[in-house]
Order: structure tokens, then sequence, then C-alpha cells
């Protein structure tokens, strides 16, 4: 089972237990220095527009790129799972990992990135602001899907092969999940869905249902879970599992 999350615009460059001598060097490390030297020549107003952020963020946006080295340590790194914030790592709640937790984590779950393609969990990584839906021509692509298509799914296909997995289990949004080539994939593909019960009715509340991502990722890592069947255990902070399709089932609190 490959587990694909979304980043989040919050990361976190605080110092977390972690095991030093098992992190790695993102895959397309070579690809993000492309993206990260455009950037870091714009000017602050260039980043405002192509971001739509107020003046602040990108003066701080174009200031994190201005630091941004390819050439990733312990130092001025920290790994992916441990940097990203916001609700969807609150529910995974990574930094009181074990290393048995961790190694499932590397070999079972990709993080979707607008600056690297993809991150594994303990793939050093910089502070950056990068979504990839946002709307940034430049002479060497149309947008960042059209950049990252092709390199993102030879890595996703080579890391399937290597792992012969059967399942991929979507908890991204659909603004990072896209950018996978379903077709090439070809795998059964799982996209659970998180309800909140109000009176009679079944409701998708956001915020909650990105921090029960998190905690599916997190009892997926936990229990080394690689039978899809399993998922349907999943009874974090009062979910539960209702009669529903296999390929989007529905858990209800």
């Amino acid at each position: 089972m490959l587990i694909f999350l979304s980043p989040s615009k919050t990361m976190s460059f605080e110092k977390k237990s972690v095991f030093k001598s098992t992190t790695t060097t993102p895959l397309l490390i070579n690809q993000a220095k492309i993206l990260a030297d455009l950037l870091k020549s714009m000017n602050t107003n260039e980043i405002r527009l192509i971001m739509q952020v107020s003046p602040a963020i990108a003066e701080g946006t174009l200031d994190r790129f201005i630091q941004w080295k390819s050439k990733h340590s312990i130092s001025n790194a920290t790994p992916a799972m441990l940097t990203f914030s916001g609700n969807v790592y609150d529910g995974l709640n990574a930094g009181d990992f074990c290393e048995k937790d961790f190694s499932f984590a590397q070999k079972h779950v990709l993080i979707l990135s607008g600056l690297y393609g993809v991150l594994r969990a303990l793939d050093l990584m910089m502070l950056y602001r990068l979504e990839m839906g946002i709307k940034w021509t430049s002479d060497k692509f149309l947008n960042l899907y059209e950049y990252w298509k092709q390199p993102v799914n030879d890595v996703v296909s080579e890391i399937i092969k290597t792992m012969n997995a059967q399942v991929i289990l979507n908890l991204a949004s659909n603004e990072y999940f896209k950018i996978i080539d379903i077709k090439k994939q070809k795998l059964q593909i799982i996209s659970p869905q998180f309800m909140e019960l109000k009176g009679s009715q079944m409701k998708m509340v956001s915020i909650y249902a990105k921090k029960a991502r998190g905690m599916m990722a997190r009892f997926v890592i936990k229990n080394q879970i690689i039978n899809p069947e399993e998922l349907l255990l999943f009874n974090e902070e009062g979910y539960e599992y209702i009669e529903s399709s296999t390929d989007k089932p529905v858990f209800v609190r």
C-alpha cells in the first residue's frame, strides 16, 4: 500500500526527535533546484502576483528561497514528515514516532509538493511556500502540473514496482493528487471520506476531514497495515466505517 499526503502551507524548523542516520535526499532535488533558482531571481512584487499573497508573505517567501540550497543536511533542513504542520500533520502526530514507525513510513508514504514533487517521510527539506495549483507560467513550463507530471509519475512508478504495491491510499487533496497519472499507475485507488453527523445529515467539514486524513495515515503506519480491508477498522476520535463504496469508504462520527 502506497499512501499519498498533501503538504501544508505551515511548516516548522523546530528540531524534533528523529533518527538522523536514516535521513535521505529528496528524489527530485535537481528539479526542485530549477524552481527555487527561478523564484529566488524574482522580486517581492513578482512573488506576490504569482502567489496571490500579501506583501508581507511575499517578502517572507522570497527570503526563504534566497536561503534555499540544493545541498540539504541536518544542519539546514529537517525531515519532511516532521517539518509540515497544520491539520493533517496534527492528526499524523509524527513527533512521537519510533524507529519502526519511521521505517514503515519511509517505504509507504509520499508527500506531494509544489517545490519537491514528492517527498518521502525522512527526506530532508528546507522551508518554502509553493502551492501546486498556483498560476505560474515561465518559458520552461505552463504550470507546475505540467512541470511535475512526468518526473513525479516516473518516481511513483518505480516505487510501486520496487515495493510491489497493489493499492494507493489517497489521503491527499484534489489539488495535489491530480498530479498522479491514474491510468499509468493502474492500481486500485482508495480515497476515504470523513464526515460529521449533524442531526440526520452527514456533512464533510474541511478542518476535521484534514485532521482525519492524518489520523488514518498514523493508523496505517502504527499498525503497519498493507491489507486495504483493515482500513475499515479505523475508529480514531469517534469515527466509524459505514457501508459504502470500496474505493471511497465513508467514516462518520
